[in-house]
């Protein structure tokens, strides 16, 4: 190999050396680029999660903070409420210590601050010393009304009579029968002359037949509370349901109510739990006993029962299980005559019945958005009358 030959070999030699280092540079650097950039890529997107992962936490940390506040607020709610109610509890039952009552009393609460309570005081037996409680049954009187005037309403729905019918549709001898209506004797506008009673046994059918022999006094219209009214309206349920006036209460009303204390008459005094009749004197239960035979309560004054079955009625008859809430509008309404409906009166804030029996006295009543309940049996009559404290214990129960 000459020397041109090796020289131009030497330079091509080294140009090729030159062209590689010139490649492996630019690969190097190319190389060093991609790398540069991911790892820059890498590096932004792991901070860039770790940003996200710090905001998820603040986020997640934010929601507990609030879920901490809002539940620590719900509890303070409730503490309020609680502390509501518990005042409210703690008035009613100062109440009726104050006024000495002797019995069983529920009130219940199912508006803002749901509660209920009961409240028993008192002895159902002197002589044993046995006291009141949950389960002690009373004469309610004439509380029993409002069961009657019911179901007189499901005999109407049931087609078998219209409360603007007259009496004498079903009673052809009554007095005055073609101008009084069903719905007199509901309202106590009959008119009619109470009957004389000798207290002694009766049926029903020796009870209509003295109410008759009495006559009308006056002509329909004018409000006159005579009990008699309810016995008419107990034998007109016998008349068009075919079935005794007990047994009608007992299949219609108590069975579909699950009234399981309710009763009438003489098996009274056999019940573990009956109550005995007393009369206050001196700060003394004094025996109070009844003086005439039960059968002439009939119709408006011979059913007992305890607390928690006229709150079960109350329930049924409000919930429309034993009428429609057409014809319990009817038995709500005021009547002509005064605020006395069909067994019961409207008071505008709240609807109440009462019941007086020798010893026993009672209260039923609901306030008019039906949210409160106030059930007061007693068998310890004194000189505060359970009307007024139906009144205050509403006042209690509609405290803020």
């Amino acid at each position: 190999m000459d020397v041109k030959t090796r020289t131009n070999y030497y330079r091509r030699k080294k140009k090729r050396r030159k062209n590689l280092l010139i490649t492996s540079l630019i690969m190097l650097a190319i190389c060093l680029g991609t790398g540069g950039y991911l790892y820059y890529d890498y590096e932004t997107r792991q901070q860039a999660r770790a940003e996200q992962l710090e905001k998820e936490k603040a986020e997640q940390e934010q929601r507990e903070a609030e879920k901490l506040q809002e539940e620590q607020q719900k509890q303070a709610e409730q503490a309020k409420e609680m502390q509501a109610i518990n005042n409210k509890k703690a008035d009613i039952s100062r109440y009726l210590d104050s006024v000495g009552f002797k019995g069983t009393a529920y009130i219940e609460d199912t508006g803002k601050n749901k509660f209920s309570m009961v409240k028993c005081a008192g002895l159902a037996d002197t002589a044993t010393n046995r006291a009141n409680n949950e389960q002690t049954i009373y004469f309610i009187g004439s509380s029993q009304k409002t069961l009657v005037a019911t179901a007189i309403m499901q005999l109407q729905e049931q087609g078998k009579l219209q409360v603007t019918d007259p009496i004498k549709k079903y009673l052809p001898y009554f007095p005055n029968g073609d101008k009084i209506k069903v719905q007199d004797f509901l309202r106590h506008t009959s008119g009619m002359n109470p009957r004389k009673k000798n207290g002694k046994a009766i049926t029903p059918t020796e009870i209509i037949q003295s109410i008759e022999r009495a006559g009308a006094k006056t002509d329909p219209g004018k409000w006159d509370y005579q009990d008699d009214n309810y016995a008419v309206m107990a034998y007109l349920i016998e008349k068009v349901s075919g079935q005794s006036f007990h047994q009608y209460m007992q299949t219609h009303i108590f069975d579909p109510a699950g009234m399981k204390t309710a009763g009438f008459g003489a098996q009274y005094n056999q019940l573990p739990q009956h109550a005995n009749s007393y009369g206050d004197q001196d700060g003394k239960q004094v025996p109070k006993p009844l003086k005439e035979d039960l059968s002439q309560f009939y119709g408006a004054g011979d059913m007992y029962l305890a607390a928690n079955d006229l709150k079960n009625f109350d329930d049924a008859l409000l919930s429309g299980k034993l009428i429609s809430q057409n014809s319990l509008d009817q038995i709500l309404a005021k009547g002509p005559a005064c605020k006395y409906g069909y067994g019961i009166y409207n008071c505008d804030s709240f609807f109440m019945v009462h019941g007086v029996m020798y010893g026993y006295e009672s209260i039923n009543s609901f306030s008019a958005d039906r949210t409160k309940k106030v059930i007061l049996l007693s068998n310890d009559r004194n000189d505060h009358n359970q009307i007024q404290m139906n009144e205050e214990i509403m006042k209690i129960l509609n405290k803020d």
